[in-house]
């Protein structure tokens, strides 16, 4: 199954409030959470929706970024480093949703626009 970090860490954090294994595998469980038409497949629309209502979930103090605090149950310092583009010690809403989609583009192998088992 595809690695999509943020992903996962995002189901996992908005489902049950703990975090998942670090560079653990998309699970057929959080990709059926992800196709919400139920059409085998997960479409950049799809995802990016979820991945919004997401960050909205972690954003404990609704401030419009994530601290380290927010996500010290989930990410290593490094995976932190990498999200924060502009390296302000907080994960703008912008730069989550940049990596996100980053990891879409990079997981979509034949570039059709869509995730697929």
């Amino acid at each position: 199954m595809k690695k999509i970090v943020l992903t996962a860490l995002a189901i996992t954090l908005t489902a049950s409030g703990t975090a998942l294994a670090q560079n653990a595998p998309l699970t057929e469980g959080h990709f059926n959470h992800l196709d919400t038409n139920k059409d085998g497949k997960v479409s950049k629309t799809e995802y990016s929706a979820f991945m919004q209502q997401a960050f909205d979930q972690i954003d404990i103090n609704r401030d419009g970024s994530l601290s380290k605090a927010e996500t010290a149950k989930a990410l290593t310092s490094d995976q932190f480093a990498k999200v924060d583009a502009n390296t302000d010690g907080r994960i703008s809403q912008a730069e989550f949703l940049n990596h996100v989609t980053l990891e879409f583009d990079q997981n979509d192998k034949n570039k059709d626009g869509h995730l697929q088992k």
